[in-house]
């Protein structure tokens, strides 16, 4: 998270004493710093105490802390066991970058606690996003393909992976807690075999006041999984080898994966 003058050295104050150990040195003392899953350490802490030193000191005086109890600060992986203290970091506006970063948006910059964005003021616009995932097949689940389709005991692969698919993106707000209820105008996904490896590319269309690129990327991972599922009883050698974002378009930003036409 950050180059040398950034990330979490500039969570620090400057009286925090740092020194250079090697990463397996850093690791053995246990002197990772997980707070924004960075992989900068803290090598040494000049002060550990309590409520007016510690933790605390280590932080600008812009950072939030919050009261929680250990176990909901562990359970929420919130905290920093640089020598095992009890304080936690309860939120970060930002991460990376020299002069800031990308803001975490769902997380509340007042509590520190997870949040909805309100898009209320947002602009009501057409917004699209494609999402793709890849299977790789072994030749005895490949070479059953027939006119563009894979016939099984449980039905035709494709088919039906296009129909969970597009109920998955329908009830994506059900399944990621922060998504927004959004109303699609579509959603499109297209399944093709070459060789040994599906390509499943789903394409959501709203017109509303936030983006649909989870939409997207729930409807082909859940389309991959349906074919897994249809196709694990001929075998399990089947690889969900990646999903990503391809495009997103008409919101504040658009977004193309490098490399895509």
């Amino acid at each position: 998270v950050g180059g040398e003058s950034g990330g979490v050295g500039s969570w620090f104050s400057s009286s925090s004493s740092l020194l250079s150990l090697s990463m397996g040195e850093r690791r053995r003392r246990g002197f990772v710093c997980p707070v924004v899953g960075s992989r900068r350490l803290l090598s040494s802490v000049s002060s550990v105490g309590g409520e007016s030193g510690g933790v605390g000191s280590w932080f600008s005086s812009s950072s939030s802390l919050l009261s929680l109890s250990m176990g909901e600060r562990r359970r929420r992986g919130f905290v920093c066991p640089v020598v095992g203290s009890r304080r936690l970091l309860s939120s970060v506006s930002s991460v990376g970058g020299e002069s800031g970063g990308a803001k975490l948006t769902h997380v509340s910059e007042e509590s520190g606690l997870p949040t909805m964005v309100d898009v209320s003021e947002k602009k009501v616009t057409t917004r699209t996003a494609t999402a793709v995932s890849i299977i790789s097949l072994p030749p005895s689940i490949s070479s059953l393909l027939t006119d563009g389709e894979i016939q099984t005991k449980k039905g035709p692969v494709f088919a039906t992976a296009i129909i969970a698919g597009t109920m998955a993106a329908k009830k994506t707000d059900a399944l990621i807690p922060f998504c927004h209820q959004i109303p699609l105008d579509g959603c499109k996904i297209d399944i093709r075999l070459n060789d040994n490896q599906i390509t499943i590319e789903a394409m959501v269309r709203t017109h509303h006041r936030t983006g649909v690129e989870m939409e997207a990327l729930v409807a082909s991972s859940v389309a991959a999984l349906t074919v897994y599922d249809m196709c694990k009883a001929i075998s399990h050698e089947m690889v969900i080898e990646k999903t990503y974002l391809l495009q997103k378009s008409g919101g504040k930003s658009d977004i193309r994966a490098p490399g895509s036409t």
